[in-house]
């Protein structure tokens, strides 16, 4: 199965999928309401859809967009998957969505690792 197959099986990487098309389609006010609508109220009490986002923005802005290097981890409700950016910067995008339905974003953590070599 490949990385994009195995986010498609899982609630949890459709979501980042979404995030993923309006991030690098720059569609960053698709993204804002993708925010305030798909993630938990708990999530956005802990960081506002405006930081996320603006977090979101600096990276695009400096490293360009983000493309799915390797799957990790693809349960229903929990992915993580290492990203990587048009200039080679890797990133793990570490997503869990509640069980429940409309599975909402719990949590959302990408971190940078630093340059491919």
């Amino acid at each position: 199965m490949t990385d994009q197959q195995l986010l498609a099986s899982s609630q949890a990487g459709l979501r980042l999928i979404a995030m993923l098309t309006f991030f690098n389609s720059g569609k960053f006010g698709r993204l804002r309401a993708y925010i305030k609508e798909h993630y938990t109220d708990a999530a956005l009490e802990s960081e506002l859809a405006a930081a996320r986002l603006a977090a979101l923005k600096v990276i695009s802005a400096a490293h360009g967009r983000l493309r799915v290097r390797q799957v990790v981890i693809a349960e229903k409700h929990h992915t993580l998957t290492l990203l990587q950016s048009e200039d080679q910067m890797l990133y793990a995008a570490d997503l869990i969505c509640e069980q429940d339905y409309p599975h909402k974003i719990a949590a959302f953590d990408l971190a940078e690792l630093g340059t491919v070599s």
